[in-house]
């Protein structure tokens, strides 16, 4: 996530004897004296919510996500005139995992010993997410 004022950054503390808070939806994130989790049954109040929680915590603990997977209540062709805020409203379902997880299968053949050797990103981390929309959420 990137800050065009840095002081919007609540990892970055401030020239001030206080720390710079993060609020989002009446929840307060401070850069200092507060560890950040994840646990089985937390609940955000949309999607925004959830990401910034999980931005901050991937900092703090050093590594980065990426999404994976994406469920809708409706059908892609149901969908098809919706905007992007409307599609953002249908989603029942998404999958975060951590930017190293899966292996890398090497597709290339053609003359490996000119092949620049590089060290493999995907090592095969456990760490996933399953997030679900609650049904009486709109």
């Amino acid at each position: 996530m990137e800050y065009e004022n840095p002081e919007d950054n609540p990892m970055v503390e401030s020239d001030k004897d206080e720390p710079i808070l993060y609020s989002d939806e009446g929840i307060e994130y401070h850069d200092t004296n507060v560890e950040i989790t994840l646990c089985s049954g937390m609940q955000f109040q949309s999607w925004e919510e959830l990401e910034t929680h999980l931005n901050i915590y991937a900092l703090q603990e050093g590594f980065s996500y990426k999404k994976t997977r994406l469920e809708y209540y409706m059908s892609q062709t149901e969908m098809n005139n919706f905007t992007d805020e409307e599609k953002a409203a249908q989603i029942k379902r998404r999958t975060y995992e951590c930017s190293h997880s899966r292996t890398h299968t090497s597709k290339k053949v053609v003359q490996l010993d000119k092949q620049r050797k590089r060290d493999i990103q995907q090592v095969n981390c456990p760490w996933h997410m399953n997030i679900r929309k609650l049904k009486n959420q709109d």
